[in-house]
């Protein structure tokens, strides 16, 4: 395929003007584009005439066919998928919230919750009072250490 598509045909512009030392004063306007003054000479695109329109067509090496097709193929998927992410997201966001999970608990499964984790929170609260008076009588041992670890795993399990 590189055979067939393998060139680029760029269409440029011949245009020319004489070489002059600058002058003191810049002096353009629509009728002299030129630096020089001889309105014989092509330098401004605009006013150039079409017959001074040539074609250069220039072969493709295999690296830069391979990224232009890369760059042709992958600006093709990013619109694809880009607007089908960007119209979906809004869409996903509405249906997990319509499709969230509603945990309601009845009254007396909260008070029953919330008397259990008071159990846990005094008994931890006990503990770590003993733990303090421990430390403060200095006899800091590895069973010490053992406990300190274990207050502070129920603590983390608890999330406090």
């Amino acid at each position: 395929m590189l055979g067939i598509v393998g060139k680029v045909d760029f269409t440029v512009m011949h245009l020319s003007s004489s070489t002059t030392s600058f002058p003191s004063t810049w002096d353009f306007n629509n009728n002299q584009q030129c630096i020089g003054g001889s309105g014989s000479h092509q330098c401004s695109a605009f006013t150039a005439s079409t017959s001074l329109e040539k074609t250069w067509t220039m072969r493709a090496t295999f690296p830069e066919y391979v990224v232009a097709l890369a760059t042709i193929v992958g600006s093709i998927l990013f619109v694809i998928f880009g607007g089908v992410g960007i119209a979906c997201l809004p869409l996903g966001l509405i249906f997990s919230f319509i499709r969230r999970p509603k945990a309601v608990i009845t009254r007396s499964q909260y008070i029953k919750e919330a008397t259990e984790l008071g159990k846990k929170a005094r008994e931890l609260k006990k503990a770590a009072d003993s733990l303090h008076q421990e430390e403060i009588s200095g006899s800091k041992g590895r069973k010490w250490h053992k406990n300190v670890k274990a207050v502070g795993k129920v603590c983390f399990t608890l999330g406090i």
